[in-house]
């Protein structure tokens, strides 16, 4: 699996223009306007880092490569595990460096926010974001590199679709959704933070399982 890091990792560092200018996107968002929220900058970082995972499975799919990985010493088993821990390692990655770079953009602009309602915010930002890797991985594997892109933002499509139909029928029982998320999160910050946590470990499993029984059944 180390060998499978690094050459993702090489991948990415390939392409080191893309990379600054993705963080001088973030740089000045934050240090160009004195409204914007950084919890958008620590979204907008970690979501792009994220990505990166798919972009990995889209050039093992490109021309068989993944064909010709799969006759060296790896696995269909490592190569699954692998792309988990490069999401996670990527997505932490670049959720750190926003951090990072909020907190500097406080300290020169003398703007701090609370520390524990920015650390909250930050912390279910990268659960969300955990979520959303559960689901593309076992996608990305299925469908391949477009295929998968394209049912992706079907599935988006349709989650929106289902939120805007909850959200009527809430409204023609009388039900205050806004209501009941404002009580979610007057929860204990703790509290909330580790059901977060344990939701995103149980869907990382029931993923991941799911991801090794598409690529066991995948013809190369």
């Amino acid at each position: 699996m180390k060998g499978l890091l690094i050459k993702d990792f090489k991948l990415i560092f390939s392409n080191a223009r893309m990379l600054v200018v993705i963080v001088c996107i973030a740089f000045f968002m934050l240090f160009g306007s004195d409204t914007m929220d950084g919890s958008f900058v620590v979204s907008y970082l970690t979501i792009i880092s994220f990505m990166f995972v798919l972009t990995s499975i889209s050039y093992d799919d490109f021309d068989h490569g993944l064909s010709f990985l799969l006759t060296l010493p790896v696995s269909r088993k490592t190569y699954v595990r692998e792309k988990y821990c490069f999401g996670l390692l990527c997505g932490f990655g670049g959720w750190f460096l926003a951090l990072l770079l909020c907190l500097i953009s406080g300290f020169v602009k003398n703007s701090f926010v609370p520390l524990s309602d920015f650390m909250l915010t930050s912390i279910m930002v990268y659960i969300i974001l955990t979520f959303m890797l559960t689901i593309t991985i076992p996608i990305q594997l299925k469908f391949g590199g477009d295929n998968g892109k394209i049912f992706i933002m079907i599935l988006i499509g349709v989650l929106f679709a289902m939120g805007l139909i909850v959200s009527r029928i809430a409204g023609h029982f009388h039900v205050d959704l806004t209501k009941w998320m404002d009580h979610l999160f007057a929860l204990n910050s703790a509290f909330l933070i580790l059901i977060s946590v344990f939701l995103a470990l149980t869907a990382l499993v029931v993923s991941y399982l799911v991801s090794l029984r598409v690529m066991d059944k995948k013809q190369l």
